[in-house]
């Protein structure tokens, strides 16, 4: 039987040219992940986003002081086409989002900029990093949104989807905070 941590290893580094995992017995994991939009996907691909704030994090993304601020600077990110955002929700310790990125400028570029924002004027400290899968069909798009939306309920922090402040979704006209 194959160990888990077995699956993950790599048979040899590139750079020290030896087994790493292998003769340690410790499982490898890459170093950082990638985020570039291959050159096949479609132009407005949408994308699941999760940032997360640092374990240390003093400041929660609820927190009105943060939250309407953070939550204004993606809609003027959205308005300014640097993403097209679908739906933006803030949780307390991450925010989800379901985004498209322009052809000309890299997602990890426009996600580096936004968390740099929100570092300098709200306080926030990110964890490293994000989270992004690319949304393949309208059906995904849908209920990935239905999860992000059920993420207060299932966390308790409200009943009903609707009840949550924290989100913004294209073609929302009155910022309701």
């Amino acid at each position: 039987m194959i160990e888990f941590a077995r699956l993950r290893q790599t048979p040899k580094n590139s750079i020290t040219g030896r087994m790493d995992g292998v003769a340690t017995g410790e499982p490898w994991f890459p170093g950082r992940l990638h985020h570039e939009i291959p050159p096949w996907v479609i132009t407005g691909a949408f994308f699941h986003i999760r940032l997360r704030i640092a374990r240390s994090a003093v400041v929660r993304l609820t927190e009105v002081s943060v939250a309407v601020p953070l939550l204004r600077a993606a809609a003027d990110y959205h308005q300014r086409q640097s993403w097209y955002c679908h739906l933006l929700l803030l949780m307390p310790d991450h925010l989800h989002a379901l985004l498209a990125f322009p052809r000309h400028e890299a997602m990890s570029e426009v996600v580096r900029r936004f968390k740099r924002a929100a570092a300098r004027c709200q306080g926030i400290e990110w964890q490293d990093g994000y989270f992004d899968h690319r949304i393949r069909t309208p059906a995904e798009l849908e209920k990935t949104a239905d999860y992000i939306r059920r993420n207060p309920v299932v966390k308790r922090l409200c009943v009903q989807p609707e009840e949550w402040r924290w989100v913004w979704a294209a073609g929302q006209v009155v910022l309701p905070w």
